[in-house]
């Protein structure tokens, strides 16, 4: 129920609480736009390996750097698209 309450937040919100204008100009305000879509795709990979059995989950949390990142960090992984979208859209106002 996290994963989805997290899921819904960031799909709801996302694009209003991150507007480039926001975080400034330029490189700035694309880099946080791209950092917001890395983790949220972070997420999902880590949602979809928590869905692998075991023993499949096994082999490749072994042979992959990344899906082991994905399992070890997923706790973080949940929090800090949150953070991200808080910190950079604190200061926008319509």
């Amino acid at each position: 129920t996290l994963f989805a309450l997290v899921m819904l937040v960031i799909a709801l919100r996302g694009g209003v609480l991150i507007h480039p204008d926001s975080i400034g100009t330029g490189f700035t305000s694309y880099g946080v736009l791209m950092l917001y879509g890395l983790l949220t795709a972070a997420v999902i990979a880590s949602a979809i390996l928590g869905f692998v059995p075991q023993e499949q989950l096994d082999v490749i949390y072994s042979s992959s750097k990344v899906a082991k990142q994905l399992v070890d960090y997923q706790a973080w992984l949940l929090i800090l698209p949150l953070i991200l979208m808080l910190v950079s859209g604190w200061g926008h106002r319509e």
